[in-house]
């Protein structure tokens, strides 16, 4: 029989998170706790479920112990949960932890942003843009993608777009169906932009939200 965590990674690979939760709650229930199991069930609900959940779930591993995936997660919770001032404070504790993780940086300039620190926020930006050349942690399409994301809010559209197009498509040949996503969420924001220069804080805010939640997985894979 496949241990409880094994089946639960294997049922969130095929998009099967209902028998993935029951193997991890099987888990939890045999050793309350389980660090792993915990933070795995945490992203389910993150990315598919109870938000408010998830971020019970982070928060109790963050106090047992803050590592770099874990308190970033919280943070991606509480933007979602609109609770932006205690995001900011995860974001930061992330910074800390990473404080090159490029990830880590534009998820703070958002929440920044969200909170309308746009001075400070744009500076994170350009901090972005500044570090993407120098980061050898990622791949070329994530790093446009932070490109084109840190762009947009800049209100520089044309170059916003640009690197949002060259998020490469071939990554997909690898399997990398965060390559085709973040393509995606970078390209809406930037439409946004593009077309509506004075856009309202509100829809501008939700795609913020979605950017974060999709960077969820990848600040965990590259931690420097």
């Amino acid at each position: 029989m496949e241990p409880p965590l094994q089946a639960g990674r294997s049922r969130v690979q095929t998009g099967e998170t209902a028998k993935a939760k029951g193997h991890l709650g099987d888990l939890l229930a045999l050793i309350p706790g389980h660090f792993a199991g915990q933070s795995l069930l945490a992203e389910i609900e993150l990315l598919s479920g109870s938000t408010e959940r998830a971020a019970e779930l982070y928060a109790d591993l963050v106090k047992r112990s803050p590592q770099l995936t874990e308190v970033t997660n919280l943070g991606l919770a509480l933007v979602l949960l609109a609770r932006y001032a205690e995001a900011e404070a995860s974001f930061r504790k992330a910074r800390e932890l990473a404080s090159k993780n490029l990830f880590v940086l534009l998820n703070l300039a958002d929440v920044v942003w969200l909170r309308s620190r746009r001075a400070e926020a744009g500076r994170l930006y350009e901090a972005v843009i500044s570090m993407v050349k120098k980061d050898a942690g990622a791949a070329e399409w994530q790093m446009q993608s932070l490109r084109a994301q840190a762009l947009a809010h800049l209100r520089r559209p044309d170059e916003a777009v640009e690197a949002a197009l060259r998020v490469s498509p071939p990554q997909r040949r690898r399997g990398a169906e965060e390559a085709g996503r973040a393509a995606l969420v970078s390209l809406s924001v930037v439409r946004r932009v593009a077309r509506e220069p004075r856009a309202p804080r509100g829809p501008l805010a939700l795609a913020d939200v979605a950017l974060s939640a999709a960077r969820a997985v990848q600040v965990s894979r590259h931690p420097c």
